[in-house]
Protein backbone atom coordinates (compact mmCIF):
# COMPACT_ATOMS: atom_id res chain seq x y z
CA UNK A 1 0.00 0.00 0.00
CA UNK A 2 1.24 3.61 -0.83
CA UNK A 3 1.15 6.93 0.46
CA UNK A 4 -0.88 9.70 -1.24
CA UNK A 5 2.27 10.85 -2.94
CA UNK A 6 3.02 7.25 -4.29
CA UNK A 7 5.92 5.88 -1.85
CA UNK A 8 5.63 3.22 0.07
CA UNK A 9 3.72 3.31 3.52
CA UNK A 10 5.37 1.62 6.61
CA UNK A 11 3.34 -0.95 8.20
CA UNK A 12 2.60 -0.31 12.10
CA UNK A 13 5.52 -2.75 12.39
CA UNK A 14 7.97 -0.27 13.10
CA UNK A 15 11.01 1.36 11.55
CA UNK A 16 13.18 -1.34 12.75
CA UNK A 17 11.02 -4.24 11.78
CA UNK A 18 10.58 -3.21 7.88
CA UNK A 19 14.63 -2.95 8.12
CA UNK A 20 14.85 -6.40 9.54
CA UNK A 21 12.48 -8.00 7.46
CA UNK A 22 10.24 -11.14 8.43
CA UNK A 23 13.10 -13.75 7.71
CA UNK A 24 15.42 -11.64 10.18
CA UNK A 25 12.75 -11.60 13.03
CA UNK A 26 15.77 -12.93 15.59
CA UNK A 27 17.86 -10.49 14.45
CA UNK A 28 18.59 -6.64 16.03
CA UNK A 29 20.28 -3.66 14.68
CA UNK A 30 22.92 -1.47 15.64
CA UNK A 31 22.38 2.23 14.52
CA UNK A 32 25.44 4.84 14.97
CA UNK A 33 24.40 8.18 13.63
CA UNK A 34 27.35 9.18 15.79
CA UNK A 35 29.55 8.48 12.87
CA UNK A 36 30.28 8.58 8.93
CA UNK A 37 29.43 5.60 6.86
CA UNK A 38 33.24 5.19 6.80
CA UNK A 39 33.56 5.28 10.58
CA UNK A 40 31.03 2.86 11.50
CA UNK A 41 32.43 0.20 9.09
CA UNK A 42 35.69 0.93 10.61
CA UNK A 43 34.79 0.42 14.24
CA UNK A 44 34.65 -2.50 16.05
CA UNK A 45 34.68 -4.60 13.06
CA UNK A 46 30.86 -4.58 12.83
CA UNK A 47 29.23 -5.79 9.45
CA UNK A 48 26.92 -3.20 7.68
CA UNK A 49 24.26 -4.35 5.82
CA UNK A 50 21.96 -3.26 2.99
CA UNK A 51 18.73 -4.60 5.15
CA UNK A 52 16.22 -2.28 3.00
CA UNK A 53 17.03 -1.30 -0.65
CA UNK A 54 14.94 1.38 -0.73
CA UNK A 55 17.12 3.25 2.12
CA UNK A 56 19.79 5.67 0.62
CA UNK A 57 23.47 4.72 0.73
CA UNK A 58 24.01 7.17 3.13
CA UNK A 59 21.03 6.35 5.41
CA UNK A 60 21.78 2.45 5.24
CA UNK A 61 25.63 2.52 6.02
CA UNK A 62 24.54 3.55 9.99
CA UNK A 63 22.40 0.74 10.37
CA UNK A 64 24.15 -2.76 11.58
CA UNK A 65 21.75 -6.14 11.56
CA UNK A 66 23.13 -8.52 14.05
CA UNK A 67 22.00 -12.01 15.40
CA UNK A 68 20.76 -12.47 18.40
CA UNK A 69 24.17 -14.42 19.07
CA UNK A 70 25.96 -11.54 18.10
CA UNK A 71 24.98 -9.63 21.76
CA UNK A 72 28.18 -9.18 22.52
CA UNK A 73 28.47 -6.80 19.50
CA UNK A 74 25.98 -5.14 21.43
CA UNK A 75 27.72 -4.84 24.65
CA UNK A 76 30.53 -3.51 22.82
CA UNK A 77 28.79 -0.67 20.88
CA UNK A 78 26.87 -0.07 24.29
CA UNK A 79 29.98 0.30 26.22
CA UNK A 80 31.83 2.24 23.43
CA UNK A 81 28.76 4.56 23.38
CA UNK A 82 27.52 4.84 26.82
CA UNK A 83 29.28 7.68 28.55
CA UNK A 84 29.58 9.72 25.10
CA UNK A 85 26.27 9.48 23.20
CA UNK A 86 22.47 9.38 24.32
CA UNK A 87 21.37 5.69 24.00
CA UNK A 88 17.92 4.11 22.92
CA UNK A 89 17.46 0.48 23.51
CA UNK A 90 14.40 -1.12 22.55
CA UNK A 91 14.24 -5.04 23.66
CA UNK A 92 11.83 -7.06 25.88
CA UNK A 93 13.38 -6.33 29.03
CA UNK A 94 12.80 -6.63 32.85
CA UNK A 95 13.49 -3.92 35.46
CA UNK A 96 14.23 -4.44 39.18
CA UNK A 97 14.83 -1.52 41.77
CA UNK A 98 16.37 -1.24 44.70
CA UNK A 99 17.72 1.20 46.99
CA UNK A 100 15.39 3.53 48.99
CA UNK A 101 12.01 1.22 47.85
CA UNK A 102 12.20 -1.88 45.96
CA UNK A 103 9.88 -2.48 42.74
CA UNK A 104 9.92 -4.87 39.80
CA UNK A 105 8.31 -4.81 36.41
CA UNK A 106 8.69 -8.06 34.66
CA UNK A 107 9.62 -9.12 30.91
CA UNK A 108 7.68 -6.92 28.58
CA UNK A 109 8.77 -4.41 25.36
CA UNK A 110 10.19 -1.00 26.62
CA UNK A 111 12.00 1.69 25.68
CA UNK A 112 15.51 2.42 27.55
CA UNK A 113 17.31 5.80 26.77
CA UNK A 114 20.28 6.52 28.79
CA UNK A 115 22.43 10.18 28.44
CA UNK A 116 26.13 10.85 29.09
CA UNK A 117 25.32 12.36 32.16
CA UNK A 118 24.11 9.06 34.23
CA UNK A 119 20.62 9.79 33.45
CA UNK A 120 18.49 6.44 32.69
CA UNK A 121 14.85 6.37 32.01
CA UNK A 122 12.80 3.10 31.17
CA UNK A 123 9.51 3.80 28.85
CA UNK A 124 6.40 2.03 27.95
CA UNK A 125 3.77 2.76 25.51
CA UNK A 126 1.96 5.30 27.47
CA UNK A 127 2.38 8.09 29.77
CA UNK A 128 4.96 10.74 29.66
CA UNK A 129 6.84 9.59 33.01
CA UNK A 130 9.08 6.60 32.91
CA UNK A 131 7.84 3.74 34.91
CA UNK A 132 11.64 4.12 36.60
CA UNK A 133 14.85 5.96 36.45
CA UNK A 134 18.15 7.10 38.01
CA UNK A 135 19.15 10.79 37.98
CA UNK A 136 22.10 12.27 36.70
CA UNK A 137 25.02 10.69 38.59
CA UNK A 138 24.45 7.12 38.02
CA UNK A 139 27.11 4.85 36.75
CA UNK A 140 26.44 2.39 34.51
CA UNK A 141 28.13 -1.29 33.81
CA UNK A 142 27.50 -3.64 30.46
CA UNK A 143 27.76 -7.35 30.70
CA UNK A 144 26.25 -10.32 29.33
CA UNK A 145 24.82 -13.28 31.17
CA UNK A 146 23.39 -16.06 29.94
CA UNK A 147 23.26 -14.66 26.17
CA UNK A 148 21.27 -12.04 27.71
CA UNK A 149 22.21 -8.19 27.69
CA UNK A 150 22.13 -6.91 30.92
CA UNK A 151 22.51 -3.15 32.13
CA UNK A 152 23.10 -2.07 35.61
CA UNK A 153 22.79 1.87 37.15
CA UNK A 154 24.20 2.15 40.24
CA UNK A 155 24.34 5.34 42.33
CA UNK A 156 26.95 4.43 45.30
CA UNK A 157 25.94 7.68 47.46
CA UNK A 158 22.18 6.86 47.74
CA UNK A 159 22.76 3.28 47.36
CA UNK A 160 20.29 2.65 44.40
CA UNK A 161 20.71 0.24 41.82
CA UNK A 162 18.47 -0.81 38.54
CA UNK A 163 19.51 -4.14 36.60
CA UNK A 164 17.87 -3.95 33.76
CA UNK A 165 17.82 -7.49 32.12
CA UNK A 166 17.37 -7.78 27.99
CA UNK A 167 15.79 -11.33 26.78
CA UNK A 168 15.73 -9.98 23.18
CA UNK A 169 17.19 -6.41 21.45
CA UNK A 170 15.05 -5.19 18.68
CA UNK A 171 17.28 -2.05 18.21
CA UNK A 172 19.84 0.33 19.57
CA UNK A 173 20.78 3.71 18.63
CA UNK A 174 23.66 5.93 19.66
CA UNK A 175 23.21 9.63 18.67
CA UNK A 176 25.31 13.03 19.47
CA UNK A 177 23.27 15.27 20.87
CA UNK A 178 24.20 18.58 22.32
CA UNK A 179 22.48 21.05 24.17
CA UNK A 180 20.91 24.19 23.29
CA UNK A 181 19.84 27.52 24.15
CA UNK A 182 16.14 26.54 25.83
CA UNK A 183 13.41 28.66 28.14
CA UNK A 184 10.56 27.66 29.03
CA UNK A 185 7.94 29.82 30.94
CA UNK A 186 6.37 29.80 34.24
CA UNK A 187 6.99 25.80 34.99
CA UNK A 188 7.35 24.37 38.64
CA UNK A 189 11.69 23.80 38.42
CA UNK A 190 11.58 27.64 37.52
CA UNK A 191 9.56 28.69 40.98
CA UNK A 192 12.06 25.92 42.76
CA UNK A 193 14.66 28.07 41.54
CA UNK A 194 13.22 31.15 42.23
CA UNK A 195 12.98 30.24 46.14
CA UNK A 196 16.48 28.45 45.99
CA UNK A 197 17.84 32.23 44.66
CA UNK A 198 15.19 33.80 47.13
CA UNK A 199 13.75 32.30 50.34
CA UNK A 200 12.64 34.95 51.89
CA UNK A 201 9.55 34.06 49.13
CA UNK A 202 8.54 31.08 51.30
CA UNK A 203 9.35 32.72 54.51
CA UNK A 204 11.80 34.61 56.99
CA UNK A 205 15.05 32.31 58.15
CA UNK A 206 14.01 29.83 55.49
CA UNK A 207 17.30 27.78 54.10
CA UNK A 208 17.00 25.02 51.48
CA UNK A 209 18.51 21.97 51.30
CA UNK A 210 17.40 19.40 48.51
CA UNK A 211 15.62 19.45 45.72
CA UNK A 212 13.89 16.55 43.66
CA UNK A 213 14.28 14.30 46.84
CA UNK A 214 13.19 11.01 45.44
CA UNK A 215 10.34 8.93 47.69
CA UNK A 216 8.56 5.56 46.89
CA UNK A 217 5.77 7.77 46.21
CA UNK A 218 7.74 10.49 43.92
CA UNK A 219 10.21 13.22 43.82
CA UNK A 220 9.75 15.83 46.56
CA UNK A 221 10.48 19.29 44.92
CA UNK A 222 11.85 20.95 47.46
CA UNK A 223 13.21 20.35 51.49
CA UNK A 224 14.40 22.62 53.83
CA UNK A 225 14.65 23.92 57.47
CA UNK A 226 12.65 27.22 58.92
CA UNK A 227 14.33 29.53 61.57
CA UNK A 228 13.57 27.29 64.32
CA UNK A 229 15.33 24.34 62.74
CA UNK A 230 12.18 22.64 61.86
CA UNK A 231 12.14 20.85 58.35
CA UNK A 232 10.13 22.48 55.41
CA UNK A 233 8.36 19.88 52.58
CA UNK A 234 7.12 22.21 49.59
CA UNK A 235 4.95 21.04 46.82
CA UNK A 236 4.79 23.36 43.77
CA UNK A 237 2.06 23.79 41.54
CA UNK A 238 2.51 25.99 38.79
CA UNK A 239 -1.60 25.98 38.37
CA UNK A 240 -3.95 26.33 41.25
CA UNK A 241 -3.34 23.31 43.83
CA UNK A 242 -6.27 20.68 44.30
CA UNK A 243 -7.21 18.41 47.08
CA UNK A 244 -4.33 15.47 44.73
CA UNK A 245 -1.62 18.22 46.21
CA UNK A 246 -2.34 17.92 49.71
CA UNK A 247 -2.39 14.20 49.63
CA UNK A 248 0.78 13.96 47.74
CA UNK A 249 2.19 16.53 50.11
CA UNK A 250 0.88 14.34 53.05
CA UNK A 251 2.80 11.00 51.79
CA UNK A 252 5.78 13.02 51.51
CA UNK A 253 5.44 14.67 54.79
CA UNK A 254 4.54 11.20 56.14
CA UNK A 255 7.50 9.13 54.59
CA UNK A 256 9.63 11.99 55.97
CA UNK A 257 8.77 11.64 59.71
CA UNK A 258 8.70 7.94 59.68
CA UNK A 259 12.51 7.80 58.41
CA UNK A 260 14.37 10.82 59.56
CA UNK A 261 16.73 8.87 62.22
CA UNK A 262 17.94 6.37 59.30
CA UNK A 263 17.43 8.88 55.68
CA UNK A 264 19.93 10.23 53.86
CA UNK A 265 20.87 13.71 52.95
CA UNK A 266 17.29 15.90 53.32
CA UNK A 267 16.58 14.21 56.95
CA UNK A 268 19.34 15.01 58.49
CA UNK A 269 18.45 18.89 57.99
CA UNK A 270 16.41 19.08 60.59
CA UNK A 271 17.74 18.63 64.08
CA UNK A 272 15.65 15.43 66.24
CA UNK A 273 12.87 16.72 67.98
CA UNK A 274 11.98 19.45 65.77
CA UNK A 275 8.88 19.21 63.88
CA UNK A 276 8.48 18.21 60.16
CA UNK A 277 6.24 21.03 58.61
CA UNK A 278 4.40 21.02 54.81
CA UNK A 279 3.86 23.33 52.77
CA UNK A 280 2.23 24.07 48.96
CA UNK A 281 3.58 26.10 46.94
CA UNK A 282 1.36 27.03 44.00
CA UNK A 283 -0.58 30.78 43.12
CA UNK A 284 -3.85 29.64 44.16
CA UNK A 285 -5.40 26.51 45.55
CA UNK A 286 -9.21 25.89 45.80
CA UNK A 287 -11.26 26.04 48.75
CA UNK A 288 -11.76 22.21 49.62
CA UNK A 289 -7.82 21.96 49.06
CA UNK A 290 -7.42 24.78 51.57
CA UNK A 291 -9.83 23.07 53.89
CA UNK A 292 -7.69 19.66 53.91
CA UNK A 293 -4.52 21.51 54.32
CA UNK A 294 -5.92 23.24 57.54
CA UNK A 295 -7.06 20.21 58.88
CA UNK A 296 -3.64 18.48 58.45
CA UNK A 297 -1.80 21.51 59.63
CA UNK A 298 0.06 22.38 56.56
CA UNK A 299 0.29 25.50 55.23
CA UNK A 300 0.00 27.69 51.65
CA UNK A 301 2.35 29.81 50.31
CA UNK A 302 0.94 31.68 47.42
CA UNK A 303 3.78 32.17 44.61
CA UNK A 304 2.72 32.82 40.67
CA UNK A 305 5.18 31.04 38.01
CA UNK A 306 8.02 32.94 36.62
CA UNK A 307 8.12 34.22 33.10
CA UNK A 308 12.00 34.62 32.79
CA UNK A 309 15.21 33.40 34.76
CA UNK A 310 18.13 35.05 34.24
Amino acid sequence: MNNSDGTPRRDRRGYASQLLGEEHSSNFLLINSRAGPSELRRENGLRTSRANPSLSSEEDSLVTTLSRSDVTFAKNFLESAINESVVVIHGNVSVQYSGRASSRANLAPRIVITKPDGTLLVHESTKSMPINWQPPGSRFNVSVQDSSLVLEAFRKKEREMIVLLFQRLFYIAASNVTQGNFSFSGSESGMVDVVIRNPKVIEEGFVSARREFRTPYGSIDLIGRDKQGNQLVLEFKRRRAQLSSVSQLDRYVSYIKENQDRANGAARTAKRGKKVRGGVVAPSITKEALTLLNRKGYEFFKLKPVLYLD
